[in-house]
């Protein structure tokens, strides 16, 4: 049972896909698009206090970077904890112009840590450098990794934390150079990571765990101004062959939303 009633407008993680669902009539589907999807009650969140396309975007990278950050309903594949970040904690996020970087920015400045990232100087879709967007974010610091490798940069700064949205196999090794010892390198994108590369510290991967908890959680830091939902561009069902290969080439900076309906 749950107290979701008809006609709510709801936004939940799938897996594999991200769905905002609206009472309107159906507008029929393909394959992973799809106007409407058969969700368990206990992975929705209630969104009607957002915007649909804020509402479309949200789930499955902030939810990522939600339970990398502070573990939640998250776990890695061996059922350990994730992150605990704090007030006053040194964290790197690996990739910030990213989606879940994006979020994960945001999430810490909220919760009071310190925030460096490393991001390119290539613009986004508005135009605006991806390093001049995580300054935007909060980011407190912003490695050009054009420019610089962010483990000499940060060298010896006894960073509490990385997260990392690459996957890089150097990064994982490089990261003694930054974090404390015994602290975590927690990873959405690397799965083949050689413990031997870096004894100092600890690594965890892991994918999310769709929680409608978690998910009322950032819906609710969205609702009070607090999260933004980066969003590249909204598109017509029609240019998802496009859309998909601008993701698939990292061209994007945020989320890419599909409306099915046009």
């Amino acid at each position: 049972m749950s107290d979701f009633q008809v006609g709510d407008t709801v936004c939940a993680d799938l897996g594999l896909c991200e769905t905002c669902v609206e009472p309107k009539p159906a507008q029929g589907n393909a394959g992973a698009f799809a106007a409407f999807a058969v969700v368990p009650a206990s992975l929705c969140a209630r969104a009607g206090g957002i915007d649909a396309v804020a509402a479309a975007g949200l789930p499955l990278a902030g939810l990522t970077a939600y339970q990398a950050l502070f573990t939640k309903a998250g776990r890695t594949f061996t059922g350990d904890a994730l992150g605990n970040l704090e007030a006053g904690q040194k964290l790197l996020v690996i990739g910030g112009a990213t989606a879940v970087g994006a979020f994960a920015i945001q999430l810490a400045k909220n919760a009071g840590a310190f925030v460096a990232c490393t991001a390119s100087a290539n613009e986004n879709s508005r135009g605006v450098a991806k390093t001049a967007f995580c300054a935007e974010l909060g980011a407190d610091v912003v490695v050009d990794y054009g420019k610089e490798e962010w483990s000499a940069a940060l060298a010896g700064q006894e960073y509490d934390l990385v997260f990392d949205t690459i996957g890089a196999q150097e990064d994982w090794r490089n990261a003694a150079k930054v974090l404390k010892k015994g602290c975590a390198f927690i990873s959405v994108a690397n799965f083949a990571a050689d413990a031997a590369a870096n004894e100092a510290n600890v690594f965890k991967n892991f994918l999310l765990k769709s929680d409608g908890g978690d998910l009322a959680d950032l819906v609710a830091m969205v609702e009070a101004g607090k999260l933004t939902v980066p969003v590249d561009s909204v598109v017509p069902f029609a240019e998802v062959p496009a859309a998909l290969a601008k993701s698939s080439a990292q061209a994007n900076a945020g989320k890419i939303v599909v409306d099915v309906a046009k």
